[in-house]
């Protein structure tokens, strides 16, 4: 080496007199030294110190990522330390060396971060500064599996059951280190045997989990796989009592990919249903598949998009859908449901074709509809005795036609109830004659719109010419509006010959009551009602609305409200629960106060109300 060096610097200097000689600059040029290649990385999965937990695993590092050829020039380390998990060279003399000017490089990195973690990484250039890589990103070489067991709406104890699948294991580091080298990507081969039992999680969703909750405890580790449809017994679940219960797959393949952790959830109550929720370990995004555990019969009613598409196709081509219906001929949704603003033909509750909608407390996003006549909204008609609950709809578009009337959830209500359904996001409801937040008009029957929201966006567009109401737009005889919230927006309606912060017309007795309307501004004047127009409602309070807010005495009211706090007042609440409490309507609803009074004003939950005591 010395002499190489002297060799070099002698011709160096003969080369430079040369240059002197001839009257030219001659730049001096250091040969550069070579250093050891040193690597940091990170992986999401792996928790803790590595060095604790392992002594034997070892990666195989490559300065190549051509398919098939890493695997002939890669050199084996050992993982040293995390959380910056870094190698060293298991064979002192066989270890990486690059020059220090290097800048990049290509990388490939395989093997076993610790006895159940196999990790690959492949970069065709990486950056390099003298020596030095950092921040490599390892990828988890399987997938996560995990079941929360549920009782009826409660989540059982977790490491109650023992959970057992069909699906190929992994391995571990001492047993599996059988790797496909022939792409650019490593790929651990799958493991000989299932991967081992698991207890049940009672963790309800795998958003945001932490590494150190992934353990094989709880999670079994798999290799990537297509799941075929109407997979047998999938999973088997072992009851506290012995007893196993089969979990079939679906109608729908699943795809098992590397680095997702799929979470599932059973209940094994009555009528069982099993949810899978797949997300990406280090991603927001989430899906959601629907099964069924094998001879336990699936109670009907929507629960994935695939149930909404059949039965949406089933209706529309006038087919029996019974089968999706309970024995009240009612439609259960037990899914949101995004309906991407594609034109929706509306529901007609009506007859031999007539059913109720009960939306278990889930959302349907962004409808839109258009209809040329007659009513427009999620149903264009609903008639007795079917009734809509439990819904919310988020961004709605509902635009009707000639004599139409239209609202987010009901065009034309006759006879049939609304029930603890809610609106918000951006909203667009425009109709020939009658338009609400929630229903168009109520006529010919006696129904209910109960304990129902109405919260868009700041500025939506609810307009008709003769009536336009938050809730209603026009509401006659024996129908109630009743514990129901509008709230925080402006009225844009230009045309309306009447205008309410409930209903925009009423036609009957204390129609409204038991309602709260708060902080609605309008930017126009005319026949205009912090309730309705008129004077039919009772026990009803409002804030700041039309730049109004409720007086002493007024609708049987004994509080006067001068600050939005005030709708939180006892004896406000007290009151708005009058009606509430002496209603026959089922499920039973009841005013609180607000957590948060100088902000918001009252809710409506679910429940009975108190026994009101009046002064």
């Amino acid at each position: 080496m010395k002499i190489d060096r002297l060799f070099n610097k002698g011709i160096t200097g003969m080369l430079a007199l040369a240059g002197i000689l001839c009257g030219c600059a001659e730049e001096e040029h250091e040969i550069s030294q070579t250093v050891p290649l040193s690597i940091s990385a990170t992986c999401p999965v792996l928790a803790g110190d590595v060095t604790t937990r392992t002594t034997n695993t070892e990666v195989k590092i490559a300065l190549n990522a051509t398919a098939g050829g890493y695997a002939t020039t890669a050199k084996t380390y050992r993982v040293t330390t995390s959380p910056s998990i870094t190698f060293a060279p298991q064979d002192a003399d066989n270890t990486w060396e690059v020059t220090g000017d290097l800048t990049l490089t290509p990388l490939t990195i395989y093997g076993w971060l610790d006895e159940n973690t196999p990790v690959a990484c492949s970069e065709s250039n990486i950056a390099v500064s003298n020596g030095n890589i950092s921040n490599v990103a390892l990828s988890p070489l399987y997938a996560c599996i995990g079941v929360r067991v549920v009782l009826g709406k409660d989540t059982e104890r977790a490491g109650t059951y023992k959970i057992s699948s069909k699906l190929n294991g992994i391995g571990t580091a001492s047993a599996n280190n059988d790797w496909d080298t022939s792409g650019v990507m490593p790929v651990l081969k799958a493991g000989s045997s299932s991967p081992a039992a698991i207890k049940n999680t009672d963790k309800k969703t795998v958003k945001e989990i932490k590494a150190s909750d992934l353990t094989t405890d709880y999670f079994m580790r798999v290799a990537p796989t297509t799941i075929q449809p109407s997979t047998a017994s999938l999973f088997t679940i072992t009851l506290p009592n012995g007893q196993q219960l089969p979990i079939a797959s679906g109608a729908k393949a699943i795809t098992i990919e590397n680095g997702n952790c799929y979470f599932f959830t059973v209940n094994i109550g009555s009528e069982t249903s099993l949810t899978i929720s797949i997300e990406q370990m280090t991603m927001d995004a989430k899906t959601t598949i629907v099964l069924h555990p094998d001879n336990v019969p699936r109670k009907p009613g929507i629960f994935s998009r695939n149930d909404w598409d059949q039965f949406v196709e089933a209706y529309r081509n006038r087919q029996d859908i019974t089968k999706w219906l309970d024995s009240d001929r009612v439609l259960n949704l037990y899914t949101d449901i995004d309906l991407n603003n594609e034109e929706w033909i509306p529901f007609t509750g009506n007859g031999d074709e007539g059913f109720g909608f009960n939306g278990n407390g889930h959302t349907i996003y962004n409808l839109r509809t258009i209809s040329e006549g007659g009513g427009g909204g999620f149903y264009a008609f609903l008639y007795e005795p079917y009734s809509i609950k439990g819904l919310t709809i988020n961004g709605v578009s509902v635009i009707s036609g000639y004599n139409g009337s239209s609202g987010a959830f009901v065009g034309s209500l006759s006879g049939g109830s609304v029930i603890d359904c809610h609106v918000k996001g951006k909203v667009e409801i425009s109709a020939y004659e009658f338009a609400g937040g929630i229903v168009g008009a109520c006529h010919n029957g006696q129904g209910n719109i109960y304990a129902c929201t109405f919260a868009p966006d700041e500025m939506p567009i609810l307009t008709a010419p003769i009536a336009v109401g938050g809730i209603v737009g026009r509401s006659e005889g024996s129908y109630r509006v009743m514990g129901c919230i509008v709230h925080d927006f402006t009225f844009t309606d230009e045309d309306a010959e009447l205008l309410g912060g409930i209903s925009g017309m009423t036609e009957g007795d204390d129609i409204c009551q038991g309602c709260v309307v708060y902080k609605i501004k309008v930017n126009r004047s005319g026949y205009l009602g912090c309730i309705t127009p008129t004077s039919n409602y009772r026990y009803c309070y409002y804030y700041d609305v039309f730049g109004r807010s409720s007086s002493e005495s007024e609708g049987a009211n004994s509080v006067a409200i001068n600050k939005l706090e005030d709708l939180s007042n006892k004896t406000v609440i007290t009151e708005l629960n009058v009606p509430l409490y002496y209603s026959l309507i089922e499920p039973k609803f009841h005013f609180e106060a607000s957590p948060t009074p100088t902000i918001t004003g009252p809710t409506i939950k679910p429940g009975e109300p108190e026994e009101p005591i009046l002064n």
